[in-house]
């Protein structure tokens, strides 16, 4: 057969090797259709074996291809599915050798036209009494050259080709989930998608990259490091400039989070909607807020895995402090489950460690922030409710000694917030920063003295008496705090 695709017969051979791609439904005509895929894809793109003297691009068949995937025939299938297996290996190995059979002489960077004048300027040289080999060989090298380039134009596929390669991947993946028992053609699918992965990673592929992410996308059962590099992919494409956007973030959280099982991929979720909210956080908070986190962070206090109960409360402890929105108390009350869920009910309890509560360390950690950064920003209920929960959780372990016991690093952090909190002589309460200043709330009075305090001067607080102000009972804080140190000193 290859002796006959390279005569002069070998178009009308191809052409008649694509007829046979359309069984009626005969044992007899599959297995005819089976051996025309075989030599079709060793003629066109078989590697070593492959017709050079046949000019078809892969576009020419795959229309065939494609109809014979259709039928639904395992052994027609599997047959289809090694070829095409065959024509990304031999993309791949045209790439790499290509480059590396370049001659030394000339240059990578050496025009061809400068190569050719060289190789004249030598063969006239050895006329002239040098030895005429080098000529020969630079000659050669000429023509090894252009071989080569030919070569990279053949094996390199258009965008049309690529389409229509993954209209047939997209068949065969159909044929995939219909049928799991074929597992040998669902390990070579996963080797073609995996090889044009690697095509992508390495700037090597020319075709639609929304194809190849809808493909990775609707295919089950990927590896953990091809979901990953999808999530990077489609990350460009979580934006307002993109139709829809919103919904696909939604999707992605659903997919990939919601009901994703391996743990890699559900924290590259958290990773990626976080990016996403925090690049459009200024208009497009509350829709994101609503719609993106709520959905799939409101329960995170029942999450059995403790690396994504941690991931969860750092991304809305991130949000809280970079969106000034009334949205944000939901947030806070998505933290305040997640604190509470490390002390059941019953009091049959033991002591944790800190291991043990690292995404409760991390939620009293990011309320400390939020409480000392929201002092200055409205909306006020922000760093009033996070006051509200430091103070609970701080009376909590007291109470619950047998549970917090060994994790004194959360009663340091609350002391250390409370312990910054100060108020001016208009009883405006403010917070000691690192640097020994002392930043005050225009906005956030201690309770039952701001009415009473005479007018605030606007050298300290300019923006009081435009401003809408609320009230902060601290008693409950400073009780907590008396207690606390009273118990600490008896440890």
């Amino acid at each position: 057969m290859r002796h006959l695709l390279g005569t002069d017969l070998g178009h009308q051979t191809i052409q008649i090797l694509c007829s046979f791609l359309v069984p009626e439904g005969s044992e007899s005509e599959f297995g005819r259709a089976r051996g025309a895929v075989y030599f079709l894809g060793m003629g066109l793109w078989g590697g070593t074996e492959r017709v050079k003297s046949l000019a078809h691009k892969p576009d020419a068949v795959f229309p065939a291809l494609i109809q014979a995937l259709r039928s639904g025939e395992p052994l027609l299938v599997y047959e289809i599915t090694v070829s095409l297996k065959r024509l990304v290996d031999t993309l791949k190995t045209t790439e790499s050798t290509s480059s590396s059979q370049l001659p030394s002489t000339p240059q990578p960077h050496t025009p061809l036209s400068r190569t050719v004048s060289d190789n004249l300027n030598l063969s006239t040289s050895s006329a002239a009494g040098r030895p005429a080999v080098a000529a020969r060989h630079s000659i050669g090298q000429v023509g090894l050259l252009q071989e080569i380039s030919h070569t990279k134009g053949e094996i390199r596929m258009r965008r049309s080709t690529w389409s229509l390669l993954f209209q047939a991947l997209k068949l065969l993946l159909e044929f995939v989930e219909a049928n799991p028992v074929n597992k040998e053609t669902a390990n070579l699918f996963h080797a073609i998608l995996t090889a044009i992965e690697e095509e992508d990673r390495k700037g090597r592929f020319a075709g639609p990259k929304e194809e190849l992410l809808q493909l990775i996308d609707s295919c089950r059962g990927r590896e953990t490091t091809s979901v990953i590099r999808f999530l990077l992919m489609s990350r460009c494409t979580l934006n307002p400039s993109h139709t829809g956007w919103i919904s696909k973030v939604v999707s992605l959280m659903d997919r990939y989070f919601k009901h994703e099982t391996r743990l890699e991929i559900r924290l590259k979720a958290i990773d990626i909607l976080e990016e996403t909210v925090m690049d459009n956080r200024f208009f497009h908070s509350d829709e994101l807020i609503e719609c993106c986190m709520l959905p799939f962070l409101d329960n995170l206090d029942a999450e059995p895995e403790l690396e994504v109960r941690e991931r969860g409360a750092n991304l809305l402890v991130a949000i809280t402090l970079a969106v000034n929105s009334r949205k944000c108390l939901d947030l806070l009350n998505t933290l305040e489950k997640v604190i509470k869920h490390a002390c059941p009910a019953t009091d049959d309890i033991n002591r944790c460690g800190p291991s043990e509560l690292r995404d409760v360390s991390a939620a009293i950690t990011g309320l400390t922030k939020i409480f000392a950064t929201k002092l200055s920003h409205l909306p006020s209920e922000i760093p009033i409710r996070a006051f509200r929960i430091l103070v609970d959780h701080l009376r909590l372990h007291y109470k619950k000694p047998n549970l917090f016991g060994h994790v004194p690093e959360i009663r340091k952090t609350i002391f250390q917030c409370f312990l910054r909190v100060r108020a001016d002589a208009s009883y405006h309460l403010g917070y000691l920063e690192d640097d020994g200043t002392i930043r005050y709330s225009p906005y956030l009075l201690v309770e039952g003295h701001g009415q009473e305090s005479d007018p605030p001067t606007p050298s300290s607080t300019p923006l009081t008496a435009a401003c809408k102000t609320s009230t902060l009972s601290v008693t409950r804080g400073c009780i907590a705090v008396v207690v606390g140190l009273r118990n600490e000193k008896g440890r």
